[in-house]
This record gives structure tokens, sequence and C-alpha cells, in this order.
């Protein structure tokens, strides 16, 4: 049966996030909104209107909401987690916002490496709060560790390669 929400271990996700600068992030709220969407009696109520894609382009309104639902699943099947995923939801929505309003100050006339270094030493937190979620998410679905998805895949590794690529082209867009 699939999961309520995805797992995916903390190793992978790593991977994932740092070698795509981030952007991996909304393929996760997506998978997240798209298990929940699929769970069947687990899933949300019937007729709610749920699009997992509006959820992954705009996770900072979501993101509440998909936290309160992953721990009130994980009481549900007597996994009760110890987790402030009020707060912890609240940091993941600043850092997001922080490492976006970073990304977008080039076009104010900062300079490229400070705001650079900046928005690189940003996604430290912004990986470390999203490792933080999985867990909670890996155990309110049974698999704390992540196992039933530890392993990469062609398309992880495709998704790794142009992430490679976009590091090369800012690492240039830096030296030029």
């Amino acid at each position: 049966m699939k999961p309520a929400f995805y797992v995916v271990s903390e190793r992978k996700l790593t991977w994932l996030f740092c070698l795509t600068l981030g952007m991996y992030t909304f393929y996760w709220h997506y998978k997240n909104w798209k298990n929940y969407t699929q769970a069947g009696p687990d899933g949300p109520p019937p007729g709610d209107a749920m699009l997992p894609v509006g959820r992954a382009i705009f996770p900072v309104f979501f993101t509440h909401a998909l936290f309160r639902i992953v721990k009130a699943h994980a009481a549900e099947h007597l996994r009760p987690l110890v987790w402030r995923n009020d707060r912890h939801a609240t940091l993941l929505v600043f850092l997001t916002v922080l490492t976006g309003v970073l990304a977008r100050q080039q076009d104010r006339g900062v300079d490229v490496w400070i705001l650079a270094s900046l928005w690189i030493v940003s996604l430290l937190p912004l990986l470390l709060c999203h490792r933080t979620a999985q867990s909670f998410i890996n155990a309110s679905c049974g698999d704390a560790g992540g196992s039933g998805n530890d392993r990469f895949t062609w398309a992880n590794y495709l998704w790794m390669a142009a992430g490679i690529a976009l590091w090369g082209y800012v690492v240039r867009s830096l030296l030029n």
C-alpha cells in the first residue's frame, strides 16, 4: 500500500536538495500532497478540491496544513509525534521566503558575491528544516528511516545532472 505521504530517506533528500539548489523542495511538496490525495481513507475528505501542483508551487500557503495533517495521521495510526509542527512550519515558510528574497536581490544592485554567499548559506538551514520535517513524515508513515525510498532512480540522476549544470551556470555567472 502506498504511504499517505512522501517517504524518502534523509540521505536521498539531502543529495537531491543540494544538487538541485533546493528546487527539489517543489517536488517534495508535490509528492506529499499527491500521496495524501491518493491515500484512500487516510486522504482528504471526499469532495475536497486539492491541487497538489498548486500546493507545490505556493508551499508557503500550505506548509502549516501539511504538517498538521501529518501529525494527525501519525496519531490516528498510533505513531504519535512529539513535534511542534506549527513552529516548524513557520520556520520552514520563513526560510523559504528568505531564500526566495535573496535570490531576487541581484537586480537591486547588491554585490553578487555577497548575495550568492548569503543565498547559499541560507540553503543550509532550509535543508535542515526539510530533513527534520522528513523524519517526522517518515515516522508518521511507519518508515522512520525512509528505507522504502532510499535508492536513487534514473529520474533522480537526471535531476541531479540538471542541478549540477545549474550549479555550473551559477558558478560561471559569479566568475564573469
